[in-house]
């Protein structure tokens, strides 16, 4: 649906929504923040099961609020947080299990562009 048809067909879940694209899920969904986490539950299973770098391809929702919990960001931002199309998000993590965010939405360098490149900390 386009956002006048979900505007149309729920106002008031819309209008809920509303400055809170973060924390406010969508009837029947899961918010940014809801998703983030789950993200990170996988990531930890995923690291429990292998050694060395893993790379996950996930939507730029899940990415956003992932990136906001780690980086302990308001989770009402995280629509701000940069991810294009292809970007690269890089994580460590230490031997405690706690992660630190490197860098976010980057483009990998042969397809760059200086309108595409994005950062952010």
């Amino acid at each position: 649906m386009t956002f006048d048809e979900i505007r149309a067909r729920y106002p008031e879940e819309y209008a809920a929504r509303n400055g809170r694209l973060g924390t406010a899920p969508p009837p029947g969904g899961e918010s940014m923040e809801q998703a983030g986490k789950r993200l990170i539950c996988c990531l930890d299973e995923l690291l429990t099961e292998t050694q060395g770098d893993i790379a996950v391809i996930a939507h730029g929702g899940i990415n956003r609020g992932a990136l906001c919990r780690l980086a302990g960001q308001d989770p009402d931002k995280a629509p701000e947080i940069p991810q294009p199309y292809g970007g690269i998000n890089t994580l460590k993590v230490d031997e405690h299990g706690q992660y630190t965010v490197v860098s976010a939405g980057i483009i990998p360098d042969r397809f760059q562009s200086p309108e595409t490149q994005t950062i952010w900390r």
